[in-house]
């Protein structure tokens, strides 16, 4: 999903959310993303006209920086924008007026864009990453304590975690009359 996604690839993109749908589908049935994946389907095969649809598959990916495979979702870009507004706003501390607001709103990118430059001109290279990074050493003790008081390489009779009673083997096993139902 995610090379389709930098690549901008408007037709592996609806094959990847078709078969996503079962997934989303077999989570919850009011699953939003479920839903989302429908709408997005049936608007850019069969209700909207050929070149709408084209337009709106292309309109699903932003291409901030320029370049061969920079591509991202157009729906993370926005979420990343607010967030940098609610963050800007939060800096005003107690003086949150709707004016200010307003004022911040719009000069967030801008405050973004100077500050991101003037830490490059420094040469102050800050790490990114998806997930925060910790020390494992303390993590790996108490998993392996754990995983010898449960003495897992060993067969039990009748040991069975509870959790999991619900859920299918597999995402694509679900009641097809309730997936029609919900359509």
């Amino acid at each position: 999903m995610q090379d389709a996604i930098h690549e901008g690839d408007m037709v592996r993109t609806n094959v990847i959310i078709k078969t996503m749908i079962p997934f989303f589908f077999s989570h919850s049935v009011l699953s939003k993303y479920f839903t989302e994946c429908i709408d997005f389907i049936l608007k850019t095969e069969f209700t909207l006209p050929p070149h709408v649809a084209a337009e709106v598959r292309a309109a699903s990916f932003v291409n901030v920086h320029g370049g061969i495979g920079k591509n991202k979702a157009a729906d993370v870009h926005k979420e990343n924008e607010v967030k940098l507004v609610k963050d800007s706003i939060k800096g005003l501390g107690a003086n949150k007026t709707e004016k200010s607001i307003i004022a911040m709103s719009k000069a967030a990118p801008v405050i973004n864009d100077v500050t991101t430059n003037f830490d490059k001109m420094l040469k102050l290279n800050e790490f990114k990453t998806k997930h925060k990074k910790r020390s494992s050493e303390e993590d790996i003790g108490t998993l392996v304590k754990k995983l010898k008081d449960l003495d897992l390489w060993n067969f039990h009779e009748n040991r069975a975690l509870t959790l999991f009673s619900g859920i299918s083997q597999s995402p694509f096993n679900f009641d097809t009359d309730v997936f029609f139902l919900g359509i």
